[in-house]
């Protein structure tokens, strides 16, 4: 899919190159939680929305809300990202960067939807303010 991709304080120092398959897969999965909690925060500060699904009329729908309003109400499920499959994975470092492991940069990813251009302005400044990333 399409998408932005920005880097926040990157330097050679704080970043090293990765060009284990495994290794990367390794460092997703101990990632992936922390950055549902990192979303959950980025998302709550920002007035994002996230995509939840519900059964309405026994029928299960999915919708983006606001996160503020999902992560209380007990009769949704936030759909987060999974971690890309490792299939999928091997298929783009073949297909697009050349069997190039160190380009493959979202096997970990979340999403936040906005309702306004202020809003994506907004988490974009919490991201790069925030001392974690």
């Amino acid at each position: 899919g399409a998408g932005i991709s920005m880097e926040i304080n990157s330097s050679e120092e704080n970043s090293a190159r990765v060009d284990s398959f495994d290794q990367l897969f390794a460092q997703a999965s101990c990632l992936h939680p922390l950055l549902i909690h990192k979303t959950k925060e980025w998302a709550l500060k920002s007035d994002g929305c996230v995509l939840i699904s519900h059964c309405r009329q026994g029928l299960p729908q999915k919708q983006y809300v606001l996160y503020s309003s999902a992560q209380s109400d007990q009769n949704v499920k936030i759909e987060w990202c999974k971690v890309k499959s490792l299939q999928r994975s091997m298929e783009k470092i073949v297909r697009a960067y050349g069997q190039d492991v160190s380009r493959l940069v979202d096997i970990c990813r979340q999403s936040i939807v906005f309702e306004s251009v202020g809003r994506i302005v907004a988490c974009l400044e919490l991201i790069a303010h925030d001392k974690d990333v």
